[in-house]
Order: structure tokens, then sequence, then C-alpha cells
């Protein structure tokens, strides 16, 4: 299968899970316990560089497979930003852990409930952050991988072919 036809079905496929991601709720979930927002910079980044590879997918189409250095350079980018959302992911999570023990132990009255309900309030606050950002650092970088798969593996099979010549 054409790696064009590859990116279109995998863009596709990821288009209509952002589509239930939005119409369940769950981003809005997300919007209220990621206090950093970093999950919708990952989100951003991940569908800038979605259509990007989309775009190396169609001029590879057009050139008839013909690599060039702008098509390894961007493998090259994808990778590294691959990398950036799984760091994002981690930094999220550690900002959400840091929100969390801070702001809900320093105030903490254990012999009032209504300052152990706020504490666990503040705690769950800071447990979404962190938990959201890596998910969608995780995800966002396993798609990536996956919507340049195609064009990774045509280069290594040009170069192989180039080697053996």
């Amino acid at each position: 299968m054409d790696s064009l036809l590859r990116w279109l079905i995998t863009f596709t496929l990821i288009c209509v899970g952002m589509a239930l991601v939005f119409t369940t709720g769950l981003a809005g979930a997300v919007n209220k316990a990621d206090v950093t927002k970093i999950s919708f910079v990952i989100c951003g980044l991940f569908f800038y560089y979605s259509l990007w590879a989309g775009l190396v997918n169609y001029r590879l189409y057009k050139a008839k497979k013909n690599i060039t250095k702008q098509t390894k350079k961007f493998l090259e980018k994808t990778k590294f930003i691959s990398g950036i959302f799984l760091d994002l992911g981690m930094i999220g999570t550690v900002i959400g852990f840091i929100y969390m023990l801070s702001s809900s132990f320093g105030s903490i009255d254990v012999s009032n409930t209504t300052s152990l309900h706020m504490a666990l309030k503040t705690m769950a606050v800071g447990m979404g952050t962190a938990l959201y950002t890596t998910a969608t650092g995780l995800i966002c970088s396993v798609l990536l991988r996956l919507q340049t798969w195609p064009i990774r593996r045509l280069v290594s099979d040009k170069e192989r072919k180039s080697d053996d010549a």
C-alpha cells in the first residue's frame, strides 16, 4: 500500500478518534483537570506535524517516491518532536505532582472536614494534570511515529537498495 494512502487512513482514524474525544466530553475534562494546558500544546504540535507528514507523503507520491534531503530532515525532526511530546508529558506530570503536593498539604487541618475536602479537591486537580499530560504525550508520540513509519520504511528500503548496488 502506498505511504500516502497509509497516512490518509491513519489521519482519518485519528480525526475520528478526536471527534469522539470531543463528543464524549473528554476534552472538557482534560481542559478542566490540566492546569498547565500542556496537553493542548502537545495536541497542537501533533496536528501541525501530522499535516506536515501528509504533505511529505504527498510530495513523495508526486515525485514517484524519490527521497530527498528534505524528507530525511523531516524524519529527523519528527523523531525529535516525538521525543519532545514524551518530555512535555513528563514535565506536566512533575508540575502536576508539585501542584498536588505543595497546594494541598500546607493547609490541611485534620480536625476540619472542609479543609480535608478542599485538600482532596486540590490533589485531584494536580493528579489530573499529571495523568492527562502523560497520557497525551504518550499517545501523540506513538501516533506521530505511526504516521511517519511508512516514510521511514521507504527511506530505509531505498538506502538498502542503493547499498546493494
